[in-house]
């Protein structure tokens, strides 16, 4: 009987069985010889805490990514708005030092060929739609600019 009492009692058979089926336990060897399992303590990181601020770094990205996409509109917003004064500033050059004086010269020699006001207009309808594409825009532009002629 004895026999069988000695071959369950083998602690060294039983240890490696607890090794290979629970790896996470650390065996440590007494004063006496034995060889004890124990388990191991988890670590006290909490997962929470590492994804909250993985988080917070990305709500701050997308904050600052917000910010400069913002300040990016906003310098492209003044750079257009500098481009539109300065075609405006040419636009409005070209009209009262080329256009204007050069089509109110037109308009006088026609009034004072015509004495008749119906053939003034006439003729001076025909001349303006002679100068633009459409005659849409050329009423357009006598209305606008060719009032007082």
């Amino acid at each position: 009987m004895e026999t069988d009492i000695e071959g369950l009692l083998d602690f060294e058979g039983l240890d490696e069985d607890i090794v290979k089926e629970k790896p996470k336990k650390i065996i440590k060897t007494t004063s006496s010889g034995l060889k004890i399992a124990l388990p191991q303590m988890p670590k006290q990181v909490s997962s929470t805490g590492i994804r909250i601020k993985g988080l917070s770094q990305e709500k701050r990205k997308e904050g600052l990514a917000h910010t400069t996409r913002i300040k990016e509109a906003i310098r492209i917003h003044e750079h257009a708005k500098k481009r539109l004064s300065h075609y405006e500033e040419i636009k409005n050059s070209t009209l009262t030092n080329v256009i204007l004086p050069v089509i109110t010269e037109d308009l006088r020699i026609i009034k004072n060929k015509y004495d008749q006001r119906e053939i003034y207009l006439l003729k001076r309808r025909q001349y303006l739609n002679q100068l633009f594409n459409t005659k849409r825009e050329a009423t357009i532009f006598s209305k606008k600019h060719l009032r007082n002629i």
